[in-house]
């Protein structure tokens, strides 16, 4: 059986990144149908797939557009549906994997600061170490990371 606990994720990735293949495809041979004749600025166009969400931006409405009736094409030929309500068009601010995606910039969302500068102190100092490993993970990211890790160790 090839969907089963064990290799359900890995499937189901591989089965996305197929479709990813075919609606790629699809709309670089067709791509030549769309109007670009009002745009004087290259055309930016792509995708990102975790799992089982997908975002398709593109700084070009038409490009968008046409793009996501080629992932829709896809779509209605393996007979998979879409959940309207999980969809979101032309956003200004789109929170994504843990970044808020912006025209202007990428940044962490929004609402982990608050999580953040509300978090409890740990109740033991195991917890701590687990804290310090963290931080250790992400030392590359944090000026000045050993100079201030060093009063907790």
């Amino acid at each position: 059986m090839p969907f089963g606990p064990k290799n359900a994720q890995a499937f189901y990735t591989a089965m996305m990144q197929f479709l990813r293949d075919e609606w790629s495809l699809l709309f670089n041979e067709t791509r030549h149908i769309i109007s670009l004749t009002n745009s004087s600025a290259k055309v930016i166009y792509n995708d990102c797939i975790i799992i089982d969400d997908i975002l398709l931006f593109s700084n070009y409405t038409p490009t968008l557009w046409y793009y996501f009736s080629c992932v829709a094409r896809v779509f209605t030929k393996y007979r998979f549906s879409f959940k309207i309500g999980k969809y979101d068009f032309f956003k200004d601010r789109v929170e994504y994997i843990g970044h808020d995606l912006t025209a202007n910039r990428n940044c962490p969302f929004r609402s982990k600061f608050s999580l953040i500068q509300d978090w409890p102190l740990p109740p033991r100092g195991i917890f701590l170490l687990f804290c310090i490993g963290l931080y250790c993970f992400y030392h590359t990211y944090f000026p000045w990371f050993e100079t201030n890790i060093k009063p907790l160790r």
